[in-house]
């Protein structure tokens, strides 16, 4: 009975530490009067191999076109970020930063940087998607650790912003994973239960 508890409560840690989170950002720090509400996530569900990154303005009311991302990672994605970046269908096309997509003056340098659309172009960019390959390695705070948006043309005064973000608290778990820890605490509660049992002693 003990060896089959410890391996259910076993087991079952192993299926709660496995399951999909998505990671927020939601510490922004502003270089303008426009405090944009900006919508960051990464999870690593959404595509299979992929940690899935949703990048959008937030309010539906607020205009802006972001021309660039970036972002620090735990993570070697080598010299070229464009070489592993997933896009995904009616998204913009990501291309080299230049001179436009820079982060002087905020005092962060992101290990990864890239455009976003075209620069000048006359749509605007308030959301879009792409994926990095997880290339094995689960997702947690400190997977990403920073976000950067450069955006131009941003609410009434058309500011040009330069905006980060840090991970905010803990990740979020996906999936049933509730059901999945109170059968662990269960586990566990009865696991102890059957150690401090002691064996009945007939009296002669």
């Amino acid at each position: 009975m003990f060896r089959s508890t410890l391996l259910t409560a076993a087991a079952l840690l192993m299926a709660v530490s496995a399951q999909a989170t998505t990671v927020n950002f939601t510490n922004w720090t502003y270089n303008s009067s426009n405090q944009v509400d900006w919508q960051v996530s990464v999870d690593d569900t959404t595509d299979a191999g992929f940690f899935y990154f949703s990048v959008d303005i937030g309010d539906p009311g607020l205009t802006g076109d972001i021309v660039g991302f970036g972002f620090d990672t735990n993570i070697d994605y080598g010299a070229s970020i464009l070489d592993d970046i997933k896009s995904y269908a009616a998204d913009p096309v990501f291309g080299t930063c230049d001179a436009f997509c820079n982060w002087n003056g905020t005092g962060i340098t992101p290990d990864y940087s890239f455009s976003v659309g075209s620069n000048g172009a006359t749509d605007t960019i308030t959301s879009f998607h792409f994926g990095l390959p997880t290339f094995g390695q689960s997702l947690s705070t400190s997977t990403f650790s920073l976000v950067a948006i450069r955006a131009q043309t941003v609410g009434p005064n058309e500011d040009s912003v330069k905006d980060y973000a840090t991970v905010a608290g803990v990740p979020e778990l996906n999936g049933s994973w509730a059901v999945l820890i109170f059968a662990l605490v269960a586990a566990l509660l009865a696991l102890t239960s059957n150690r401090s049992r002691r064996p009945e002693v007939a009296l002669a």
